[in-house]
C-alpha cells in the first residue's frame, strides 16, 4: 500500500511539474505577445495617419503619395499579423461552441487536445510553405511597383508570426492533454491526441486519390467536415484551413502542388487595399466608443421619445441606427448602447429582458445602416461596389429601425407592465439634446460625402473619418492617451479574429474552386427548374439554419461562394442581394442556440437568462422578416440611392 501511495506522488508530482511548465509557457507567451499586439496598435495609427495624410496631399496639392497603396498593403501584413499571437494566446478566436458548451468541462478539454493537436500540425505546415515562398521572395529579390520596397523581408515578418502562432496551439494542445492527466483521463487524451494526429496525416498517404469519389462529392462533404470540426471546438478559421489543405491534398494531381498553393495565400489574404476598409472602420467605432460620442445619441433619442409608449426602448433602436453610422460592427453596436440605454431602463423600471432583447436587435443595425463590416465582407468575396453597397444599405437600415420601433410600441401597448411611461420634456431640452447628434452626422457626413465626391474611396473613407473622430474626441477632453490605447487594441484583436478567418476562406477558396462544387451546385439548381424566387427563398431559408449554428461572418464566408454564381445566372441585382445577405447576418447575430450579440451582452447585464432574451426576442424578428418581404416587393428600397448617386 506503501508503494502505491508513492507512485501516486510521484505522478502527482510529475503532472505538477508539467503542469507548472505549461503555466511558465503560457506566461512567457503572452509577455512575448503583449509587446507584439502594442506593435500593432501602432501600426494601426500609423495607417490611419498615412491614408488620412495621402487624401490630404492629393486633394489639397494634387500631390499624391508614390506608392501609396502598396504601403498601405504592407502596413496591413504587419498589422494583421502582429496581432495575430495576441489573440490566440487571448483565446478570443472565433468558433462556435454550440456543442462542446454542453459537455462536461473534463470531455470539453478532450476535445481540444483533439482539436488543438490537428490545428497545430496544419498551421506548421502553412509556415513551412511561408519560409519557400519567403525564400522565393529574397532570391529573387521581389520589390514593390513603385515604392520600390523588399517584399521578403515583410513575408520573413508574416511567417515568423506564423511559426509562433504555431507554437501557441502546440502549447494549448500540451496544456490540455496535462489537464486531461491531473482528471485522471490520460488514456482518452493519448487517444485523441493520436486521433488528431491520425487525421491529419491521412490526407498526405492519400495524396490525388479523391477518396474514389467525384471532386465535386468532395468538395460538397468538405462543408460537412468543416461544419463537423467547428462544432467540435476549432476556431472557424482553423477549420477552414484544415479542409482547405486537406481537400486540395486529395484533388490536387500530387502533394507538392498542392502545398504550393498554400504558401502565399496568408500574405496575400492580409495585404490588399480593399481589406484596409476592415481596420480603418472598425477603428472609428471604437473611437466614436471610447470617446462617448453614443451617450449623446441615446440622450437625444431619449429626450425626443418623452413618454412615447416604450420610448426608452425606441430610443435605444434611435441610438443603434445612430451609432451604426459610424460603426460598423454588430456587437460593438450593442454593447456600447447597452452601457448608456440598460441603466436608464432599469432606473425607469424597464423588464430587464425585454430592454436588453431591444438592445440586442438594434446592434445588427451596424451592419446595415453604412459604413458596414458587413457589406465590406460581402464586397470582398464578391468583388461588388463598396460605394454602392453602403448606399443600399441606408434606406432599407432606417426602414428596420422605424419597423421595430413599432414593433416594440405595439408590444408595449399591449403590456405595459413591460416599459413604464418616461419623462416629458420641453422644446428647449429637445433643442439642446439634438445637438448632440451632430458629431455623429459630421462623421457620417466625411464618410459618405467624401465617397461620392469621389475625394476619397470607401478604402480611405474609414481612415479619414476616423482621424476626425480622433482630432474631435481629443479637443472635447474624451480621449486620453489609456483610452486611445484601448481603442487600438480593440481595433487589433477584432481586425485579427477577422483575418484569420480570411486566410481560412483563402485556401477553402483554392480547395472549392478545384472541386468545382460552386458551379455544380449552380447548374444543378438551374436544372431543377425553380422559380427565380424560389430560389431566393431556399437561400434565405439555407442562411436560418446556418445563422443558427455559427457567427454572422463565417455563414456569409462559407455560404457566398457556393451561391453567388447560381444568384448571377438568375439575374438577380448583385447589390440587392447584397443586402439580402447582409439582413440574413442580422438575423444570424441574435437567433438561437449561437446569437453572439445575445451571449455577449447577457455577460454585461447580470441577472438575465440568456432564454428570457430570446423569448422576448420573438416578435421583433418580424420586422426583419418583413423587411425581406419589402425589399422582395419593391427592390427600389435598396436599388434607388445607388442608382441615382452612381452612374455605373
Amino acid at each position: 500500500m506503501n508503494e502505491t501511495m508513492e507512485n501516486a506522488g510521484i505522478i502527482m508530482k510529475n503532472t505538477n511539474r508539467c503542469t507548472n511548465f505549461s503555466s511558465k509557457v503560457d506566461q512567457l507567451i503572452k509577455k512575448i505577445s503583449s509587446p507584439l499586439i502594442d506593435f500593432s496598435a501602432v501600426v494601426t495609427f500609423l495607417l490611419m495617419g498615412f491614408i488620412t495624410l495621402d487624401v490630404f496631399m492629393r486633394t489639397v496639392f494634387n500631390r499624391p503619395i508614390a506608392g501609396s497603396i502598396e504601403i498601405c498593403e504592407l502596413f496591413m501584413v504587419v498589422l494583421c499579423f502582429a496581432a495575430f499571437p495576441y489573440t490566440q494566446s487571448h483565446d478570443k478566436q472565433l468558433s462556435i461552441d454550440l456543442l462542446v458548451s454542453k459537455l462536461s468541462d473534463t470531455r470539453r478539454t478532450l476535445f481540444s487536445v483533439f482539436t488543438c493537436s490537428i490545428a497545430a500540425i496544419y498551421i506548421a505546415i502553412l509556415s513551412r510553405q511561408m519560409v519557400l515562398v519567403t525564400i522565393k521572395f529574397y532570391t529573387r529579390q521581389d520589390i514593390t511597383g513603385i515604392s520600390e520596397l523588399f517584399v521578403w523581408p515583410f513575408m520573413a515578418f508574416a511567417t515568423l508570426m506564423m511559426s509562433f502562432l504555431c507554437i501557441i496551439v502546440a502549447v494549448e494542445a500540451w496544456a490540455a492533454f496535462q489537464k486531461c492527466q491531473y482528471h485522471k483521463q490520460t488514456v482518452l487524451a493519448v487517444i485523441a491526441l493520436l486521433l488528431g494526429i491520425v487525421i491529419s496525416l491521412i490526407p498526405f498517404w492519400l495524396a490525388s486519390s479523391s477518396l474514389g469519389m467525384p471532386k465535386v462529392a468532395l468538395g460538397g462533404l468538405s462543408f460537412l467536415y468543416l461544419i463537423g470540426l467547428a462544432m467540435l471546438g476549432m476556431s472557424i478559421g482553423y477549420a477552414m484551413l484544415v479542409t482547405g489543405v486537406q481537400v486540395l491534398l486529395l484533388i490536387m494531381p500530387n502533394m507538392y502542388i498542392a502545398l504550393s498553393l498554400i504558401g502565399a495565400t496568408p500574405y496575400y489574404s492580409t495585404g490588399s487595399i480593399m481589406m484596409v476598409v476592415v481596420p480603418m472602420f472598425v477603428l472609428m467605432g471604437e473611437l466614436a466608443l471610447f470617446g462617448n460620442i453614443s451617450a449623446a445619441l441615446f440622450n437625444a433619442c431619449k429626450v425626443w421619445m418623452g413618454k412615447t409608449p416604450g420610448g426608452l426602448a425606441i430610443s435605444s433602436i434611435g441610438g443603434c441606427a445612430g451609432f451604426a453610422a459610424v460603426c460598423g460592427d454588430t456587437w460593438v453596436t450593442a454593447l456600447t448602447m447597452s452601457s448608456v440605454a440598460m441603466p436608464a431602463m432599469e432606473k425607469n423600471g424597464y423588464n430587464k429582458s425585454f430592454a436588453a432583447a431591444c438592445l440586442c436587435i438594434g446592434g445588427p443595425l451596424g451592419i446595415l445602416i453604412p459604413p458596414s463590416y458587413g457589406f465590406i465582407i460581402y464586397a470582398i468575396v464578391t468583388e461588388a461596389s463598396v460605394g454602392k453597397l453602403f448606399m443600399a444599405g441606408l434606406i432599407p437600415g432606417i426602414l428596420l429601425a422605424i419597423l421595430l420601433s413599432v414593433i416594440i410600441y405595439i408590444r408595449v401597448k399591449i403590456t405595459p407592465s413591460l416599459a413604464p411611461l418616461g419623462e416629458s420634456y420641453t422644446w428647449k431640452e429637445k433643442f439642446r439634446a439634438t445637438l448632440g447628434i451632430i458629431p455623429m452626422l459630421g462623421l457620417f457626413s466625411i464618410i459618405i460625402g467624401g465617397i461620392l465626391s469621389g475625394i476619397f474611396t470607401p478604402n480611405e473613407g474609414g481612415a479619414v473619418a476616423s482621424f476626425a473622430c480622433l482630432i474631435y474626441t481629443i479637443s472635447l477632453g474624451n480621449m486620453s492617451w489609456k483610452r486611445l490605447r484601448q481603442a487600438l487594441h480593440k481595433t487589433c484583436d477584432i481586425t485579427s479574429k477577422g483575418f484569420i478567418i480570411f486566410i481560412g476562406v483563402g485556401i477553402l477558396g483554392y480547395a472549392l474552386s478545384a472541386s468545382r462544387f460552386p458551379t455544380s451546385v449552380s447548374t444543378f439548381i438551374m436544372t431543377l427548374g425553380l422559380a427565380k424566387y424560389g430560389v431566393l427563398f431556399a437561400i434565405v431559408v439555407m442562411f436560418s439554419i446556418l445563422g443558427c449554428m455559427m457567427n454572422a461572418t463565417p455563414m456569409l464566408l462559407l455560404a457566398l461562394p457556393a451561391i453567388f454564381p447560381t444568384v448571377q445566372a438568375l439575374g438577380f441585382d448583385v447589390i440587392w442581394f447584397g443586402v439580402i445577405c447582409v439582413i440574413m447576418m442580422e438575423l444570424s447575430a441574435v437567433t438561437p442556440p449561437v446569437g453572439l450579440v445575445v451571449y455577449a451582452l447577457s455577460s454585461v447585464v447580470k441577472d438575465v437568462p440568456v432564454a428570457s432574451i430570446f423569448y422576448h426576442l420573438l416578435p421583433l424578428y418580424l420586422g426583419i422578416f418583413l423587411l425581406l418581404i419589402l425589399l422582395v416587393i419593391f427592390p427600389d428600397i435598396a436599388l434607388f440611392l445607388p442608382n441615382l448617386l452612381f452612374t455605373n
